[in-house]
């Protein structure tokens, strides 16, 4: 045990997440190319990183150095020589092993691992990939990938072999030697040693996975697993075996009846000799599953002490398979006179318990450490005072007694009626503990417990109160219980209980975790993550089974320690007779955050808040007129009209302003009364109190030939409820006049502390204004959409539009009838070239039939972009109409029509700056109409040709600037040259047909054509779109629920309809350019640029 791992005992566990991404690269990398030589073994290569051969450098000169003090150290002892020789001559015979073809500049070094109490392998040589080479300092360990753990924990298999009832172990022999590696890598595996029994240095190779390389574990296991994938439909009970139940070459298994096991002994021996592997060391529970094996494929058992039951070592426990029993057999030390700390040590670490079943004696034994260990005086080899040896001889004397516990291996699943998890948590001063049972009802109410896994910590050499030991070891528990989840996959757990005796954990964990301090929140948080509040219960202590882990015991007294193996009387009880979880806990809760209570006095005038109720200044004015005629008749001053005066109007203003100023400006009010300065933003106004009371602006222009209230005007707070009345009533009385017509009039008679900002304000909410006058939505202009940069041919993605009417003669004559015509433009979304269709109505069928001629002319589009016109809506659904009928006849062509289908794309309805590109078109095609049409009239076959001329015209445009610099060349590049090779006007070339050009060579010369202009298109074309013309800054988006103005074309805006948006509709930039509106008319889609947002719950609305 080294200073890391004693340093882990002494301390509070650390809080690691669950998942554990460590070697998640290597998992995702190593997956060895397995090549199965059927019926042979597997050959693989070495996981290399990076899959680069590594320069490892030079090692020899140190391999041959260790080789001479390995050979000094085995002649001092014939046995091992002897035992170590054999084991590497061992390699040749089968080929394992063989004398190197060639030299390498990196060895392995090797030694022996001397185990006498193997039968199979007392000795096993292991090679080290560690040594560093020079002058590169580069080893063999570090170039290879480790990959992840594919086996089970040892204290787990040994939980899950419980569950069966007749059970199965053996041993792959020679595993490791039985896989092979592929020759390119076994330049990496070459060693020192001596050939025969000379002493002459001879350098071999080893030829198969290798002991101490990083990467043979988990290729071992890798080639089991890919055995079990692809013979596993044959032998699919011992393919699971080699998934779930292998540790390393030890299968550890088991099945429900002999008849089963021994048809999975069959399974296992037929298929891991699929893969070359053989099968020794059988033992099980019930002699007739061994019954027709011959004695050498057994296991031998031997006695471990004297008397004893023939026992097997089982994953590190000793298992009786008479009894079928799990027994310990812990050797007492001779009596030392020089009793160490170190001894001490090495006598805890030989100590094997994986699942804790002798909890409370491993734990007496690291509280004994960590007692040494907080002794300053003890180094590692002072002896012992005498108080702590007479303790520890004490204890050692008694740990013969351990061998008398039998733990029954089997745990019993026939016949039940409900299994449970039950789990117990107590602490101490010294440590605490966690224990986990299974318990089992069957059918005939019988109940059994077992004890499953149990975890001690000692307390840390940090002092804590032992509440927060207690909540330590209730996440013990937990993280214990959350180490059982793979018994699902075996047995069916009804629920889960766990018991504390500390009532303060049981509050902590009913109360938030953000109320608690840090430590016990965040462990309360880890609990609560893997447990549920309800399945706490609370017990005593005296019926507590983790008490005894908790404390410690001598194994006198764990040996018949019914409460540790068996759990408390209760669990033989049925469970509503169980100790309940505790619903009223009336002890305080402790470890709470310290809460601040902030209080603040304020003080509400109520004829303030009446004040903030009108939202009409006339109508504030009217009621408190009345109030204080009120307040006169009150006082027997009886008014003189029946209807109020202007008077008794400006007299409740000037009430109303008095209450607003108390409220605001009390502060200023205070100072100009009693003569002190007033602070900012009054000070330049110099203000006073007129002849009413009322705060005023004394200002310089008292000498000014200016009415008295436009020298002194009424100081307002630009925040009161009534400074908004005032702006709103001026508004309302200019006719809606705008910010500088009601500021005028307003600083007559007021002055508004920051009234140019409010007054902006509040009148850019007005709703008449806005509706007379609405600002519309105008998002960022997106960007482009991916078919306006594809390549491959024109027309490929086609945007499509109608223009007209034209009006046209029927027939060649004079006095032919006029009648009404129309075209429609194609134009291609990657090289603006267009295609001009002349149509005789504007009808569905009409438009079907110029789609016809422009794929057949130009070839099937994948996709067609279009406004939302009612005739485009037709056409999309004949053409999925037709689609389906042709489908549905003809089956051979579904394949082709699905291949061919057009995706027919519509843009929101009145929103032509989505569809720019043939609006573009349509404008450019109608410029050169209007140059050549004027008055006249053509017949239909005129106006034809001049519409070809026109698309001849519009395809011959220059895509890109035209430079000045007469070295760029004269060949613009235009969408001619995507259709023809050629803008469409130029003159025609020289006449090359009588020139012999091989077919392979012209096609390649056509393709190299094509692909020129391409790139041009990449390199000229596509910069000029990078960047945005106008709509260049962002908005706030509209949101559901916002209420719009419509813009609706031939209407007045006064008419243009409300509505509310129910449903919004963001870009890939999280940009809304698209929202569907609700009116009382309907739901209409509408772009974001066609709605103005109304302010909706502003006091002007």
């Amino acid at each position: 045990m080294n200073l890391i791992a004693l340093s882990l005992l002494l301390k509070t566990p650390s809080l690691p997440s669950y998942k554990s991404f460590g070697n998640l690269k290597n998992c995702l990398i190593i997956n060895p190319k397995i090549l199965r030589q059927f019926p042979a073994n597997s050959i693989l290569l070495l996981p290399i990183k990076d899959c680069t051969p590594p320069d490892l450098g030079s090692n020899v000169q140190l391999a041959r150095k260790r080789l001479q003090s390995l050979d000094n150290k085995l002649s001092k002892d014939p046995e091992q020589k002897k035992l170590y020789h054999d084991n590497l001559m061992s390699y040749i015979e089968p080929g394992h092993m063989r004398v190197a073809p060639e030299s390498s500049n990196y060895l392995l070094i090797h030694f022996g691992i001397y185990k006498p109490s193997s039968s199979s392998t007392p000795l096993r040589v292991v090679f080290d990939p560690n040594t560093t080479s020079y002058p590169h300092g580069k080893n063999l360990a570090s170039s290879l990938l480790v990959g992840p753990k594919l086996q089970k924990d040892i204290s787990d298999l040994l939980i899950q072999w419980r569950l069966h009832t007749v059970v199965l172990l053996c041993d792959i022999q020679a595993m490791y030697r039985n896989i092979w590696i592929h020759p390119e890598d076994r330049k990496y595996q070459h060693i020192f040693w001596h050939e025969n029994d000379s002493m002459v240095v001879t350098e071999f190779e080893l030829t198969t996975c290798t002991f101490g390389l990083p990467s043979s574990p988990y290729q071992a296991q890798r080639v089991l697993r890919q055995l079990a994938l692809d013979e596993g439909t044959q032998f699919p009970n011992a393919a699971n075996v080699l998934r779930n139940e292998v540790y390393v070459d030890d299968l550890v298994t088991g099945a429900s009846t002999v008849s089963e096991a021994i048809d999975l002994r069959d399974e296992i021996i037929s298929l891991l000799s699929k893969g070359g592997f053989s099968v020794r060391k059988w033992a099980s529970s019930n002699p007739a599953v061994l019954e027709g094996m011959t004695e050498d494929l057994c296991e031998k058992p031997r006695s471990f002490s004297e008397g004893g039951e023939e026992s097997i070592k089982v994953l590190g426990m000793q298992w009786c398979p008479k009894t079928d029993s799990f027994f310990y057999v812990v050797s007492e030390n001779s009596t030392l006179s020089d009793l160490t700390k170190r001894q001490v040590l090495a006598f805890v670490a030989k100590i094997y318990d994986c699942n804790g079943l002798l909890g409370p004696v491993t734990i007496w034994m690291k509280i004994f450490l960590q007692k040494l260990w907080l002794d300053s005086s003890l180094s590692w080899d002072t002896p012992l005072s005498t108080d702590l040896r007479e303790k520890w001889e004490t204890f050692i004397s008694e740990l013969s007694l351990l061998s008398s516990l039998k733990i029954p291996r089997c745990i019993a699943l026939e016949n039940l009626q409900s299994i449970n998890l039950i789990g117990f948590a107590d602490a101490s001063k010294a440590a605490y503990a966690a224990v986990v049972y299974l318990r089992t009802c069957s059918s005939d109410g019988q109940v059994k417990t077992y004890l499953l896994r149990a975890k001690t910590k000692v307390a840390p050499l940090k002092v804590l109160t032992i509440n927060r030991l207690e909540l330590c070891a209730a996440l013990l528990l937990a993280k214990t219980v959350k180490s059982l989840d793979f018994l699902s996959q075996s047995i069916s757990i009804n629920n889960v209980y766990l018991f504390s005796d500390s009532c303060v954990v049981l509050s902590w964990l009913k109360t938030p975790p953000y109320q608690l301090k840090i430590y016990v929140a965040n462990r309360i948080t880890q609990i609560l993550e893997i447990t549920e509040p309800a399945q706490w219960r609370h017990v005593t202590t005296d019926k507590n089974s983790a008490d005894p882990a908790s404390r410690g015991l001598v194994p006198s007294q764990l040996v018949n320690n019914g409460l540790w193996f068996k759990g408390p009387a209760f669990l033989k009880l049925p469970i509503e007779e169980w100790p309940q979880p505790l619903t009223n806990i009336e002890q305080q809760v402790l470890e709470l955050k310290p809460s601040t209570s902030l209080m603040a006095h304020i003080e509400v005038n109520p004829l303030i808040t009446a004040v903030e109720k009108f939202s009409s200044l006339n109508e504030l004015k009217r009621v408190f007129s009345y109030v204080l005629r009120f307040i006169d008749g009150c006082r027997k001053r009886r008014a003189t009209s029946a209807y109020l005066s202007l008077a008794e109007s400006d007299r409740a203003l000037e009430a109303i302003i008095r209450i607003t100023q108390q409220c605001y400006l009390r502060d200023e009010l205070k100072a100009v009364k009693s003569d002190e300065p007033v602070g900012n933003p009054l000070r330049p106004l110099s203000p006073i109190l007129n002849s009413a009371g009322i705060l005023a602006v004394g200002g310089r222009l008292s000498q000014a030939p200016l009415p008295e209230s436009s020298k002194h005007p009424v100081l307002l707070p630009k925040t009161a409820h009534l400074t908004k009345l005032l702006i709103n009533h001026y508004h309302d009385m200019t006719l809606h006049g705008g910010p500088k017509v009601v500021q005028s009039l307003l600083q007559r008679f007021y002055w508004i502390i920051g009234a140019r900002n409010l007054v902006r304000n509040l009148l850019s909410k007005c709703v008449k204004c806005i509706r007379m006058k609405p600002m519309f939505h105008q998002p960022l202009m997106a960007d482009l959409p991916a078919s306006r940069f594809a390549q491959g041919r024109a027309f490929l993605n086609v945007g499509v539009d109608l223009a007209g009417p034209f009006s046209l003669k029927s027939g060649p004559r004079r006095n032919s009838p006029i009648v009404k015509a129309y075209f429609s433009i194609f134009v291609c979304m990657s090289v603006k070239a267009i295609h001009l269709e002349l149509l005789s109505s504007l009808s569905t069928p009409c438009f079907l039939a110029a789609l016809d001629r422009f794929i057949g002319r130009r070839g099937l589009p994948s996709a067609i972009f279009s406004d939302n016109g009612t005739n485009f809506r037709g056409a999309a659904r004949h053409l999925s109409e037709t689609h389906q009928f042709l489908a549905s006849s003809q089956p051979q062509i579904e394949s082709h029509l699905l291949a061919h289908q057009i995706a027919w794309i519509f843009n929101p309805p009145s929103a032509p700056n989505f569809g720019g590109l043939w609006e573009a078109g349509v404008k450019s095609v109608k410029k050169h109409l209007k140059h050549v049409l004027h008055n006249q009239s053509f017949n239909y076959e005129e106006f034809q040709t001049i519409l070809i001329s026109c698309e001849a015209i519009c395809n011959s445009r220059p895509l890109c600037a035209i430079g000045v610099n007469p070295n760029d060349g004269v060949d613009i590049l235009t969408p001619g040259h995507f259709l023809t090779g050629a803008p469409l006007l130029a003159r025609a070339e020289s006449d090359v047909s009588e020139t012999y050009i091989p077919p392979l060579k012209r096609w390649l010369l056509v393709s190299q054509a094509t692909q020129c202009f391409w790139k041009r298109w990449k390199s000229d074309y596509l910069n000029t779109l990078i960047q945005r013309n106008k709509w260049t800054s962002s908005t706030d988006n509209i949101k559901v629920d916002d209420v719009v103005i419509i813009q609706t074309p031939n209407c007045p805006p006064q008419h243009w309809p409300l509505g509310i948006v129910t449903k919004v509709s963001p870009g890939v930039d999280n940009v809304v350019r698209v929202a569907t509106v609700r009116t009382s008319h309907g739901v209409l889609s509408r772009p974001a640029s066609k709605l103005a947002i109304l302010p909706v719950g502003d006091p002007r609305e």
